[in-house]
This record gives structure tokens, sequence and C-alpha cells, in this order.
């Protein structure tokens, strides 16, 4: 270790592998024999844990999607849209629609994909829908969030109606994507299943005792009903199909009463019983688990011989997915990480890691342990080691701090704070709160999703959009907010959801209200969210997280300063007045000049990254101008008449150039 000026010792580790750590340390101090361990130093009850993210995962621009409502005709089976429809496959309903497609989204400059579940969905217990308390017939096809079988594709995904066809579409799609370099995630709900999920042939390879013979389409309840908690007491096993409990084990909100429970073992953050204290125990950040009893260290049954774990089971059972489906949208034979094959090239190398599924959005991540989180997700890095692992964990704060000891991005509540923030004040707050809490972590900078409302006014929207793309972390479009759907209108259908109006998706829906208005509404807001993205894809020094907030004297006008290594600095400028022009005069520090490299004997060009075509750049500056004389700033509303000027952020880009220029 070396001694720092501050009296504290430092050590710098390399890591050379992604994922998921523990640091265990400990030393001395002269003159006292005892040791002392390294932890949390804010909350000294658990290891210190690092996550090691894919450096890649910041430059993600991701566009959630559900693959039946994308490119429906209407809201009916035989209306629906399928895996080929989205990118023009051979033989698809909608081809040649001119509607989404992948050159769609790459039109859009999103570069990942966020699939919701993909799987087939429940036959039993399948939302009323009248209502839960109704005699009605169940919605179709169903949540897809209550799913049958984690390892096959959800057979009305393709246009044959077979889980063989669709499987074959979506290897098809995967090869598509990976061609144009599109990121795919899968949503993947491993807290919770259908009531009548199958085994699959994970399932039976790792559960199915001596002497048995079991088939991947049996039911897990049937086999292994221990695979589930127990509706008494979610911190046992269920032992029988009659005592499977509902999901989550969290008590504060109600049940999911179309899906199961699954039982990962106790530990602290699980509600095992809605009780006193114990009601709220989803909060706990400790990093007790249970590693005593019957729970993790049963011996139910035998295979081979040897005693089977059922619990540790249940982990591997889970980390088989990603595995799965990296084989499944893989070439065959080399489904290793990269770095482990001997005699490729450096570009063979680059292009092997791009290949197959890319991701996982880990659906109500909270409700599992940590550990299993760290086993799983270090088991899918040994298979490709720039997957990517996001976490749903809503209630922010202790939760979203317990997921980010092994999640690279944190799909956590800003939502909530975005949608209320109306001065640059308020933008700042939100964003320095993440920071404060969750460090270099990425945050999802998501608007809405698919279980959240949208605005009532889709510029609101954009605005939010602009200002996170200039924030390190993911930005995320719902789709049709590009062509601007509202809290209650776009898509064909929608449900109260918790209190909330959003885009039904347990039943056939479609957007196309969104899509026709788009005829006659225009691309105004498809053209700015397209050239925000390129903007953030142009820039190194957007995604960055070296930043330092701007005080332009105007509370509509955001500002931020950004830079990289090796990267031209940026000056970023949203105005978040949707009907005002909005004017300001900044002058920068000579500390704000230092942190974005400016000197005053060299001259800069200055181009908005937004509007690289737009009359009004480049212009050239020195940094003298901008310490002494200011940078003027005028940026538009949001057009209201088609001569109007479109409604742009300043991303102002600074160029060194020749003084002569």
């Amino acid at each position: 270790m070396t001694p720092g000026e501050d009296g504290t010792w430092r050590l710098r580790l390399e890591a050379e592998k992604t994922g998921a750590y523990r640091l265990t340390a400990r030393w001395k101090i002269p003159g006292d024999p005892r040791w002392q361990w390294f932890t949390d130093l804010h909350r000294k009850i658990r290891d210190h844990a690092i996550t090691v993210t894919p450096r890649e995962a910041g430059d993600i621009r991701i566009y959630e999607i559900n693959v039946l409502n994308i490119e429906a005709s209407g809201d009916t089976f035989e209306t629906r849209s399928t895996i080929e429809d989205m990118h023009n496959a051979p033989g698809a309903a909608h081809n040649g629609n001119d509607r989404w497609s992948l050159d769609y989204l790459r039109d859009l400059g999103a570069n990942w994909l966020w699939f919701q579940p993909i799987h087939p969905t429940a036959d039993e217990g399948r939302e009323p829908s009248g209502g839960w308390d109704t005699d009605t017939p169940p919605y179709e096809p169903g949540s897809p969030y209550a799913v049958k079988n984690f390892f096959e594709v959800n057979p009305v995904f393709s246009i044959k109606n077979t889980r063989e066809a669709a499987m074959a579409a979506w290897q098809g799609f995967v090869r598509d994507a990976d061609q144009k370099n599109i990121g795919l995630m899968l949503d993947a709900p491993f807290n919770h299943t259908a009531f009548d999920v199958e085994l699959g042939e994970p399932g039976v390879r790792l559960f199915q005792p001596d002497g048995e013979s079991w088939s991947p389409a049996d039911l897990i309840r049937d086999r292994l009903p221990a695979f589930f908690s127990n509706s008494k007491n979610y911190g046992t096993r269920a032992t029988s199909r009659e005592d499977i409990a509902h999901g989550p084990d969290r008590a504060d909100f109600g049940k999911w009463r179309d899906v199961a429970d699954v039982f990962f073992g106790r530990y602290d953050s699980l509600v095992e019983t809605p009780e006193g204290d114990e009601l709220m125990s989803h909060r706990n950040e400790g990093d007790w688990f249970d590693l005593s009893g019957d729970e993790w260290n049963s011996r139910d049954f035998t295979r081979d011989g040897e005693p089977r774990n059922i619990t540790r089971l249940v982990w591997k059972y889970f980390a088989e997915y990603a595995i799965h489906w990296l084989e499944k949208t893989r070439p065959p034979g080399r489904n290793r990480n990269s770095s482990t094959e001997p005699g490729l090239s450096e570009s063979e190398r680059r292009a092997w890691d791009a290949t197959g599924i890319d991701g996982l959005r880990c659906d109500f991540g909270q409700g599992l342990p940590p550990q299993a989180w760290e086993y799983i997700t270090n088991v899918v890095r040994n298979h490709k080691w720039n997957f990517v692992m996001m976490s749903e964990s809503l209630d922010g704060g202790a939760v979203t701090y317990r997921s980010n000891r092994h999640f690279d991005v944190l799909n956590e509540s800003i939502v909530f704070p975005l949608k209320s923030a109306a001065t640059a004040s308020c933008y700042r707050a939100l964003l320095e709160k993440r920071r404060n809490e969750f460090g270099p972590a990425l945050v999802l900078l998501n608007t809405t999703s698919h279980d959240e409302e949208n605005y009532d006014d889709p510029w609101e929207a954009l605005v939010r959009y602009a200002v996170v793309s200039a924030s390190d972390g993911i930005p995320m479009i719902f789709p049709g907010q590009e062509l601007g759907i509202r809290r209650d209108w776009g898509y064909d259908h929608y449900e109260r959801n918790f209190g909330k109006t959003i885009p039904h998706f347990k039943r056939h829906n479609s957007m196309m209200p969104a899509w026709t208005a788009r005829e006659t509404t225009g691309d105004d807001l498809f053209r700015t969210y397209a050239a925000i993205n390129r903007a953030r894809e142009a820039s190194p020094a957007l995604r960055s997280p070296d930043r330092e907030f701007l005080d332009t004297g105007n509370p509509h006008l955001f500002g931020l300063a950004k830079r990289a290594e090796g990267a031209r600095p940026v000056l970023a400028f949203v105005n978040l007045d949707t009907k005002n022009k909005q004017t300001a005069t900044l002058r920068l520090t000579p500390s704000q000049l230092e942190f974005l490299g400016l000197r005053d004997d060299t001259d800069y060009r200055a181009r908005n990254l937004a509007a690289p075509e737009s009359p009004d750049f480049p212009i050239q500056l020195t940094a003298r101008q901008l310490r002494e004389d200011g940078l003027p700033i005028e940026l538009h509303p949001v057009a209201r008449t088609p001569e109007a000027p479109l409604y742009t952020p300043l991303y102002l880009e600074l160029e060194e150039t020749p003084a002569s220029e």
C-alpha cells in the first residue's frame, strides 16, 4: 500500500474479469495487536461489494418493446405482430408496412432492445378480463410475467403459432440484430413463475431423482413443489401444490395473483410473514443468508447416488437461463467466453463477443438474495464476458443500494422525480442524489416503462430525455414515445395498474392510433429523439460520468459541462419550458474552463451535436470569450406552427482549431 497526503493508505487492484466481487481485507495499526476488517464503511453489515461492469454498457441507448403489439394492426390474435414482422422476415404478415423494423430502430438512434418476456405464458391462473372477482374469460395471451416455460419462445410470437417456429423466428431475428449491431436484453422474472410452469430440459437434468423418468413438459408443482415458497411462511418451502405461495414475498402492496413465488432460501431482505417489523424487511440491507437448516442443506432425494440440494439447484436452474439463450442464439460449438478460445484474431473476438443475446433485465430483482444474483451473474459472465445485468428495484433507497452491489445497471425509481421536476435545480438534485447513493453505477434513465404512466404532453417526456441524455447512464425510450403517445392515448387498450393508466400488455393490443396519427402530425418528436441519440452516440463526453453543473441564471435552462479522456468537451443546455423561448448568457469560471481543458491561447470551433446541419453553427470561440463575454444561449420552445424552429437541445462540442482559421 502507498500513503496518501491525507493520512490514508491506498492500494490499486486491477480486475481482470467482469463480474460481481466481494472484497475481503484486513489491516493492523502500529501499537494495536488486533486485526481490523474492511467492510462497507457506511453500513457495517456486510462485505464490501464491487461490480466490474463491461465498459460498453455505458454506451447503451435502449428501447423497450413488446413483440405482440409493436407492429400489430389490431387488437386480435389474427392482427398481432410477430417476431418475423419485426425485421420483415420472409412471410411476415406486416412485411413492407413501413412501420417498425430494426432499421427504424437504427434511424431512431437506439442501439439496444429490452424485450418484455418472450416466453410461453400461463394457461392456468390468468387474470379474468373483467377482473379477479368476475367469471369472465381470461385475457389473451395473458401476462408475459407469468412464465410457463423459461426455455421456450411464446408460440404466438410466430406466424405459424408453434414453439418450434417461434424459436426459429427468434434465432433469425437475433442473427439480423447482430448484423446491425443491436444489443438484445431479455426480461427475466426469476422471482416468480406461472403456477403451471414447466420443468424444461434444465429442470429435468437438475432435479430428476434416480430411477425416475421426467419430461420437460412436466409441471414443476407436480414434480417438485419445494421449488416454491410456502403460502403460510415465505421462509419455508411448499410441501404440495396446495400450499404454494403467490408472489411476491413482500406484503405491503398485495399479491400478483397469477404467479407463484420461487423459494431461494432464507435471507435478510426476505419477508417471511407480514407481521410487525417483518412487513418492511424487504428494505433490509444486511447480508445474512441461512446456511444452517434444511432450506439450504436439504437431502430430499438423490441423483447418481449423491444427495441433491433443492435450494442450490434452484439457483443453478435460473443460472442456466442465460446460458441456454446464449447457446440458442450463438453459432454452435463455441459458447464459452471468447478469451478462452485459442487462435482468434482481435476482430474475430470482437465479432464473437457481439453474437447472441447481450443482457438481462431482472424483473423484481430485489426479490432474490444478493448471493444468488452474484452467482447467476458470474456464471453467465463465464460464457459472455460483456453480458449486461440490469435489476428492477423500483423502491429506490436501500433496496436499490442493495442491488447496486452486484448489478451493472439499476432500473430504479428515477421515473418519479423526473416526472415532478420543473426547474434546473430539480434535475440537478435528482442526478446528484443518484451519484451520491450509487456512485459510478449506471442508472436506467427512463421517463416511463410498461408499468408506469406516460405524460399527458409527450414533449414533456422528450424534455426529460434531452436532460438525462447529457448525463451518464442508460437513456430509454418506451415504444410510441417517439410517436407522441400520451398517458391514455396511442394504444388501442389501457388498464389501471396500481392506480396508474398504462398500455395493456396482458391482452392483444396495438399502437395503431399512434401509427395512424403519425401520417398527419409529422415526425418532429421522432426527429428530436433521433438527434439526441445521434449526439450521444457521437460524443464520449456526453456519456461520461465527468461533469460539472452550470448555473445559467435561468431556472428553465438546464446546463451541464461534460468531458471524457481523449474526447472533445461538451457544453449541454436544455430548454425545460416547452411553451416559451429561454435565453441566458453563460460565463464560465476559471475552474470550469480548467475542468473542460480550455486554454486562452487556443481557438475553438463549436458545433451543436444535436443539430449538425443548423445554420447557426459552427461558431468560433475562445476560452477568454467564454470567461469574459459569456456564451449567449437561445433555445426555442416546442414548435406550435409548421414554420416554427424545431425544439432542439444544445450539445455544444468544442474542437480545437488553428488560430489562423
